[in-house]
């Protein structure tokens, strides 16, 4: 910050207020001086020419007559000599006495100019305090906003922290309905599944006893239905199997069920249809106990049922219904004796038999 004040002395100005003469005067005089020195040492040895006088030899008679007419020469110059030094001298007098108050007055000036310089220097050292003062006045406003700004900051903060903690708040309250709704949602779904689950299951034991044959036995009608046709459907399985000659046991398995199914698929179609189906539902529900329910089913399932389905899924009718004999281990219970053949079991993956 800089303060300008109109009462600090111009020094450079003071430094020309002399007139022009007084600064010319000082190197006027010295020319002069040397000037007028310079001159009559010309006029003086242009008349005498021996004013250095040479060694010669010894003079002849008109020399030595020459001789004393410039002796007597010189000594009328001499006399005019002293006349220009009693006029020369008070006026070279005077020059230094003109020089020598050129040099006061020029000392005197300098002095001066140093004062000045002192008062100005002493006028920006008051400036330069007032200055640092208003420095110090502006820092203590400043930091008086900044403490200001800090206490808006700090109750911002305080605000911020309470809408925070009331934001955590609502979220946990909305969590927890949401957990809710999701738990509501959850049994709502379990209840609709069992519901569908359960109403399947009692159709499949109606679809199963629904299953019926007659036949003739010494010519009397005679009806067969429910599981005791499945073992008759089985035990026809097995004759098919063992009355084959094809090489291979996945040739003859394939080649045996395919025949038996020509013959008895209108009693079988519908189901394995929803057996299947009930298997589905299970495997495209979520948030169950998947294993439970299929065990369920699985304890509905007679032997020879799991016999006639352990066959099935080697067949292009069954393929569809392997993945689910596979994963849920459909086959967990049943006896490898029961297979028409104990190394039928390796063409299963193990873990349809839960391995």
């Amino acid at each position: 910050m800089t303060v300008k004040n109109s009462n600090i002395p111009d020094i450079a100005q003071d430094a020309e207020k002399d007139p022009w003469y007084l600064r010319f005067l000082p190197g006027f005089l010295i020319f002069f001086s040397i000037s007028m020195g310079v001159m009559l040492l010309l006029v003086y040895n242009s008349t005498f020419a021996d004013f250095f006088p040479e060694v010669l030899e010894a003079p002849t008679k008109e020399e030595q007559e020459k001789a004393s007419f410039v002796e007597a020469a010189r000594s009328e110059f001499g006399a005019l000599g002293d006349a220009f030094g009693g006029l020369l001298n008070p006026l070279f007098t005077f020059f230094m006495i003109v020089l020598l108050w050129l040099t006061i007055r020029q000392t005197n000036k300098t002095n001066k100019i140093a004062f000045d310089s002192l008062q100005v220097s002493g006028i920006q050292a008051a400036q330069t305090n007032l200055s640092i003062e208003q420095t110090q006045e502006a820092l203590k406003q400043s930091r008086l906003a900044i403490d200001q700004a800090n206490c808006m900051l700090e109750a911002t903060r305080q605000q911020v922290q309470l809408s925070v903690e009331e934001m955590q708040l609502t979220r946990e309250e909305l969590e927890g309905t949401k957990e809710a709704q999701e738990e509501i949602s959850k049994t709502q779904k379990l209840q609709q599944f069992e519901t569908s689950f359960f109403n399947m299951m009692s159709l499949h034991m109606t679809v199963l006893e629904s299953i019926e044959r007659t036949g003739t036995v010494k010519n009397s009608p005679i009806v067969t239905k429910g599981r005791e046709l499945i073992k008759d459907f089985s035990r026809s399985l097995r004759n098919t199997y063992i009355n084959q000659s094809s090489e291979g046991d996945l040739d003859k398995i394939k080649l045996s069920y395919k025949l038996f199914w020509n013959r008895h698929s209108v009693y079988l179609s519908f189901y394995f249809r929803f057996l299947y189906n009930i298997y589905k539902l299970i495997d495209s529900t979520d948030g169950i106990d998947k294993k439970f329910y299929s065990n369920l089913i699985r304890a509905q399932i007679s032997d020879q049922e799991m016999v006639i389905l352990f066959y099935n899924c080697f067949t292009s009718q069954g393929k569809r219904f392997r993945k689910y004999a596979i994963k849920y281990s459909i086959f967990d219970n049943l006896d490898e004796n029961s297979l028409f053949a104990p190394e039928h079991k390796i063409l299963m993956n193990h873990k349809a038999f839960g391995e």
